[in-house]
């Protein structure tokens, strides 16, 4: 068992591995190490677990009613969650580069799944 609970997934790709935590309510997504790449609350997904999550979803304060969102970098859905909570009607694109993640994510990070959330696997600099 690992400072973050309880290794629930792990997977090996051609970039390393992913591994999902459990720590009773928390779940964690890691790169193959202790650093927390994403964290749910299980009781309250959509609520913001990282503080820089945090402050990246403040730029919605200086936009009146955003009707879509590009994500860079998908990890497990964090943001995503708490778009969809904040606004239903916004589409959303994900862009992760490594299929294992976006797996990950739906599995065990509740990724939204309805018609308005795109996921691209892609490197997002050759999406742009």
């Amino acid at each position: 068992m690992s400072d973050l609970g309880e290794l629930i997934f792990r997977v090996a790709d051609e970039q390393g591995e992913v591994h999902v935590y459990q720590d009773a309510r928390l779940r964690y997504l890691t790169f193959g190490n202790q650093v927390e790449q994403s964290c749910v609350d299980l009781d309250r997904p959509a609520c913001l677990q990282h503080v820089y999550t945090q402050a990246m979803l403040l730029a919605l304060l200086l936009v009146d009613g955003p009707r879509d969102a590009l994500l860079l970098g998908l990890g497990g859905g964090s943001l995503a969650r708490a778009l969809r909570a904040a606004d239903r009607g916004i589409w959303i694109c994900g862009i992760e580069q490594r299929a294992a993640v976006i797996d990950a994510a739906r599995a065990y990070f509740r990724l939204p799944d309805d018609r308005r959330f795109d996921v691209v696997c892609s490197d997002a600099a050759d999406f742009l």
